[in-house]
């Protein structure tokens, strides 16, 4: 869904490490019918952020968005 994608910031593209827009797994891991759901962790606005501040959205494909809406707070 490329609506949901702009929403959370998630890069769009095949070749994207984590593309999945509410979830963190690796590309490489989408088709592994193995993996248990526990294991793979919600993309949650404080998971985001902190990956944001820690300068690893690129290994989670996630970019910063400036939002225009905090200049009227």
């Amino acid at each position: 869904m490329l609506e949901a994608d702009d929403i959370t910031a998630t890069y769009k593209g095949a070749r994207c490490k984590m593309p999945c827009h509410t979830c963190i797994v690796l590309q490489s891991d989408l088709n592994n019918m193995s993996l248990k759901l526990e294991n793979v962790p919600h993309r949650t606005h404080e998971n985001m952020k902190q990956v944001i501040n820690n300068g690893q959205g690129k290994e989670y494909s996630v970019h910063s968005v400036e939002n225009s809406f905090w200049k009227f707070l």
